[in-house]
């Protein structure tokens, strides 16, 4: 008789005693996944900042190489997406196995699916991986004291039918929801014109009118600032306007001079005024 992980003990326990153990940590590694996402959308936000940045400033290759990072990163989004809606799917097939304990024992297809779940975010949250394999080798444990092994090529055929089916499914729905979420690359369209950019820009930034016009700020990091106005001021050999500065990143010009005095108080910058 095999031993049940994490009961401590060799007596085969009930379906209904080991699957609210089992639903409880798909729950956490869904709300892992949860984080993931928040930050891997948080990412896409500040690059495509750069990306929109650079395609103002008429620096192509540089718009291009963050339009490819927003790509991957969006990729990625999409595929922890994915997982956390079969993670549902699973959560709730396992309500319909605890309420149906002697009649609906069906647990290959949810270790087909848990089993390639744990394939697709083992590069992007190796943790959640982990407590996966740890998840599907309980689900081995109660598959093999079900009985469910005849006819076996059958049942293993269904499985992978079903559990493909399920992870199609959340695939799409996950791609949908992307969609929704993230703003259009500018990279994307070949000619883009300033209202293009303008359009894409408001679903991303704040706007500032200032003397009666409409100018839209990046909400950037402060290392990010540092990194840009010195990169600006060394265009510039060494000369700075800080409005110029500003309307250049589109920032404020606060934080043009709040950039200055951290630069200075590293060590990395000195102030030397021009004799007029």
């Amino acid at each position: 008789m095999p031993k049940w992980k994490g009961l401590g003990s060799r007596v085969q326990p009930s379906m209904n005693e080991i699957i609210p153990e089992i639903r409880y940590k798909l729950g956490n590694q869904k709300e892992k996944l949860e984080d993931v996402a928040e930050r891997l959308y948080q990412r896409d936000k500040e690059i495509l900042q750069r990306c929109v940045g650079a395609q103002l400033c008429g620096d192509d290759d540089r718009s291009k190489i963050f339009a490819n990072e927003c790509a991957e990163i969006r990729r990625m989004y999409t595929t922890v997406k994915a997982v956390q809606i079969s993670l549902e799917k699973v959560i709730i097939r396992f309500d319909s196995i605890s309420l149906f304990e002697d009649a609906f024992v069906q647990i290959k297809p949810v270790m087909e699916i848990v089993r390639s779940m744990r394939g697709d975010v083992e590069g992007l949250a190796p943790e959640v991986a982990k407590e996966l394999d740890g998840i599907n080798s309980v689900l081995e444990d109660i598959h093999s004291g079900t009985g469910q092994v005849s006819p076996i090529n059958f049942e293993l055929d269904l499985a992978g039918e079903e559990a493909t089916r399920v992870l199609e499914e959340s695939k799409l729905v996950a791609s949908q929801k992307a969609s929704e979420r993230f703003p259009e690359l500018p990279i994307q369209s070949k000619g883009l014109e300033q209202k293009d950019l303008t359009e894409i820009l408001k679903d991303s930034e704040d706007v500032l009118h200032e003397n009666g016009e409409e100018k839209f700020i990046h909400s950037k990091s402060e290392s990010m600032v540092l990194e840009e106005v010195l990169s600006y001021i060394k265009s510039k050999e060494g000369r700075l306007s800080v409005k110029d500065c500003a309307n250049s990143l589109s920032i404020h010009t606060n934080d043009v001079l709040t950039a200055i005095d951290s630069l200075k108080e590293q060590g990395k910058l000195v102030i030397e005024r021009e004799a007029e």
